[in-house]
Order: C-alpha cells, then structure tokens, then sequence
C-alpha cells in the first residue's frame, strides 16, 4: 500500500469535502481519501498515483492540489 499527503484549496463547506474525497476515491488503485475542510488529505492506494493524475481528476471540479 502507499499512502500520498497532499493538501487542496477551495474548499467551503463539509459538501466540499465530501466531493473531494468521492472524485479522489475513483481513480483507479486509490483504496481510500481522508479529506479534512482545510484540505489536508492522505491517500491510501494500490500504487503510486502521479499527482498529475489527482489534479486531471480534480480538474471539473474547483479544488486544486496546492
């Protein structure tokens, strides 16, 4: 298992973090996200995920990896 830390801006609400951490939990091999309202996050997941791939699952949405 990996586990990545990243921190994510635009968040405004518990509804934001709830999105967040749905999109981040269906890139393919992330086993889970625990997202916070100040956007600390750790990913747990199969394999490394490039942060490249975090941000292209981001990108439909306004949070953006900082």
């Amino acid at each position: 298992m990996f586990n990545m830390k990243i921190n994510l801006s635009g968040f405004k609400c518990n509804a934001c973090v709830k999105l967040a951490k749905s999109v981040i939990e269906k890139i393919n091999g992330v086993k889970s996200a625990e997202v916070d309202i100040s956007g600390n996050t750790l990913i747990t997941s199969e394999r490394n995920i490039p942060i490249e791939e975090i941000k292209n699952a981001l990108s439909n949405t306004d949070f953006r990896v900082i």
